[in-house]
């Protein structure tokens, strides 16, 4: 009887873990750090100023001689 609760216990987990990686709108990547400096440099934002609050970097960059606000903000869900 304990087998089959750990089995299923087990069994329940692992697809759980499979559903978070399914959402079509999103791609699991392994370097995060490379997908944000593609996307600065794809939006030709250059020249950059942080300020980094608990769940939130904030960044003032130049795109040609304008001043651009860059927002990269933690959100949890429950």
């Amino acid at each position: 009887m304990y087998k089959i609760f750990i089995f299923m216990a087990f069994f329940v987990s692992c697809l759980s873990h499979e559903i978070i990686y399914q959402d079509p709108y999103y791609f699991k990547i392994n370097n995060v750090s490379n997908v944000v400096n593609y996307f600065l440099k794809k939006k030709n934002l250059l020249n950059c100023f942080k300020k980094e609050n608990i769940d939130s970097l904030l960044l003032k960059c130049w795109r040609e001689n304008e001043l651009i606000n860059v927002i990269i903000d933690i959100q949890y869900y429950v």
